[in-house]
């Protein structure tokens, strides 16, 4: 049963605290580590969004977002 950890206004779906997997960005298919899966600073905080940008960004996808799409979506 997965946790829910919101990590600066971004939620994370979180199956295993121990066990941190790669994952497959929704928005390019890069693949890329999400911190927050293993309790640590995850690298999205590096990125600061908007409010506007948070719920867009909640809307589109289901799961975490690379650094590099983060920025993309900052900076359009």
């Amino acid at each position: 049963m997965p946790i829910l950890l919101i990590v600066d206004n971004i939620e994370h779906n979180v199956f295993s605290m121990a066990d941190n997997k790669p994952k497959t960005c929704p928005r390019c298919n890069n693949i890329f580590e999400c911190n927050a899966d293993a309790g640590r600073h995850c690298q999205c905080a590096q990125v600061e969004l908007t409010q506007a940008d948070r719920e867009y960004i909640a809307l589109q996808y289901d799961d975490c977002l690379c650094v590099d799409c983060l920025k993309q979506i900052r900076d359009r």
